[in-house]
């Protein structure tokens, strides 16, 4: 979880006035404040391990989701690495 949130902190420095969501494997998640508002437009469940708040859905979910936050006025980040060693 440390070197995902880590990676996200580091990507989060290009696009701090956007949410950013990130690709690892069949998901998409986001970290932070960024998950807090994910978790309460999308409806979907925030979790916290250790101090990380986190908020995920599968990437099949994109889709969906995605219309819905930009409905909602959420500046959205994509980031799907073609690595998944990122």
């Amino acid at each position: 979880m440390k070197e995902r949130f880590d990676n996200y902190k580091r990507l989060k420095e290009s696009h701090k006035e956007r949410v950013l969501l990130i690709r690892y494997a069949d998901w998409y998640e986001t970290y932070g404040e960024d998950a807090k508002a994910i978790a309460k437009v999308l409806g979907i469940i925030l979790k916290k391990r250790g101090d990380i708040y986190f908020a995920q859905f599968p990437h099949q979910g994109l889709y969906e989701f995605l219309p819905r936050l930009v409905r909602a006025g959420v500046k959205t980040a994509i980031y799907d690495p073609i690595n998944k060693n990122v």
